[in-house]
């Protein structure tokens, strides 16, 4: 219906507002929120799960509809079961999301956005991120240290070489992981 700006999408646990209707397959109007956004925070179940998830494929400023089956209507405070009914559409515009982290992944040390920044970010490193790039590394090291010890593996090379042939072997390791 309309598209997003940016890259980001909400997730667990961020904070977001959103403008949320709900109609049944024939049309019956079950939710309407027109005097201001619905406020939730991702990964609470406070809304249906399957809105949830559509929700979190959304840009800002964002809007689409989503049809969710009876299977994820799941329920929360936004609305209560609804049953008889085997699908419901909602449309959501994504008003604003603001990034919330658990930077540990415990609960003990949560960060809260308070204003975007400015620039150009390429990428968002989350605690798998950063794991992942440990174990590249380490992978690097380790196998480059095996052929410098083992020269017959390769026949006498450049180390260069050598550490290219180590990075295209972790590379492939990892995305096999």
């Amino acid at each position: 219906m309309k598209e997003g700006q940016g890259w980001e999408s909400p997730r667990e646990p961020y904070e977001v507002k959103a403008w949320i209707s709900a109609m049944t397959g024939d049309g019956k109007l079950l939710l309407s929120h027109t005097e201001e956004p619905y406020f939730f925070t991702f990964g609470k179940s406070e809304v249906p799960k399957g809105l949830e998830m559509g929700i979190g494929t959304m840009a800002h400023e964002e809007k689409a509809v989503i049809y969710v089956t009876s299977q994820y209507l799941t329920e929360s405070p936004l609305m209560p079961v609804v049953e008889g009914h085997e699908e419901v559409q909602f449309e959501v515009e994504l008003v604003h999301f603001i990034q919330v982290r658990d930077m540990l992944g415990d609960g003990r040390l949560i960060k809260r956005r308070l204003r975007d920044g400015k620039g150009l970010v390429i990428f968002n490193i989350t605690v798998v991120d950063i794991f992942c790039f440990i174990l590249f590394s380490s992978l690097v090291c380790l196998l480059f240290s095996l052929l410098q010890y083992n020269s017959a593996i390769l026949m006498p090379c450049s180390n260069h070489l050598k550490l290219l042939v180590v990075s295209y072997i972790c590379i492939h390791l990892l995305y096999i992981y």
